[in-house]
């Protein structure tokens, strides 16, 4: 009698499995994040994050649209109090294994939260890309801090002459800087320097150049020019400034150091 060879009619359920997990059919997209941000950063101010997007399942269709959004928390989760301020729609060519990258410029808005706060970032956020898992999509930066606020304190010049510094910081274009008292010997009028363009760098040094002049009640045209030099800590600005002013009948130069406080 002759026995059959022939192969089974049907495959085992086990080989099946292994063969499906071997071959993902939706993409898996795994969000990361290579950023230093400054310490301080200014309503009005950017920052560049530099995005890392791995695809951990199969190939990304070439012509699709990503969304990448945007939020600000005060906290490092992205939960319901979280305020979306900026979207991107990215193109991603990402085939399975393989990572794209990018940096993205953000204008952080005027209307920041008090003190600490976070950018989160959430790749595919409508689920343009079908994946099979939005589990590792957010990412979030470092704690960043707004110094915005009135600081306000005391200085004293290289002659030993004090004065009132008050240093208002509303927006990278809306610095204020009031110097009263300083000038009482000569007259009660103050120098009011306003809407000075700065930044804060990494290190949380307050850069201020400015130069300009106005109309004094008292002096008549006043013309000034200021540079100033602070460094923030725990609230506190501690620095040093040179001010040159001059009217028809003044005509000064002062350095001097300081402390305020918000």
């Amino acid at each position: 009698m002759s026995r059959n060879h022939s192969k089974p009619m049907f495959e085992s359920l086990e080989s099946r499995q292994l063969f499906a997990a071997a071959a993902p059919t939706v993409p898996d997209l795994k969000v990361s994040l290579t950023y230093t941000p400054p310490a301080e950063v200014i309503p009005g101010n950017s920052i560049t994050p530099e995005i890392f997007v791995k695809n951990l399942g199969s190939n990304v269709r070439t012509d699709t649209k990503v969304p990448i959004d945007f939020y600000l928390s005060t906290t490092p989760k992205l939960a319901a109090d979280a305020t979306p301020f900026h979207v991107v729609d990215k193109i991603m060519k990402i085939k399975s294994g393989q990572t794209d990258h990018f940096k993205i410029p953000v204008t952080i808005p005027l209307n920041l939260p008090a003190h600490t706060y976070y950018v989160i970032i959430r790749v595919n956020k409508p689920a343009a890309i079908r994946e099979s898992s939005f589990a590792n999509n957010t990412v979030v930066t470092g704690p960043l801090h707004n110094p915005t606020g009135t600081y306000a304190g005391h200085f004293t010049g290289d002659d030993g002459r004090t004065g009132k510094l008050t240093l208002k910081l509303d927006s990278e274009t809306a610095i204020t800087a009031l110097f009263s008292d300083f000038i009482a010997t000569y007259s009660d009028a103050r120098i009011h320097v306003a809407h000075i363009r700065s930044r804060f760098s990494a290190a949380n040094v307050l850069k201020i150049t400015a130069k300009n002049g106005y109309d004094d009640p008292t002096l008549g045209r006043l013309t000034y020019n200021l540079s100033l030099t602070a460094t923030l800590t725990d609230n506190t600005l501690i620095g040093s400034f040179q001010l040159r002013w001059h009217t028809s009948n003044v005509n000064r130069n002062a350095t001097a150091t300081f402390k305020i406080s918000r």
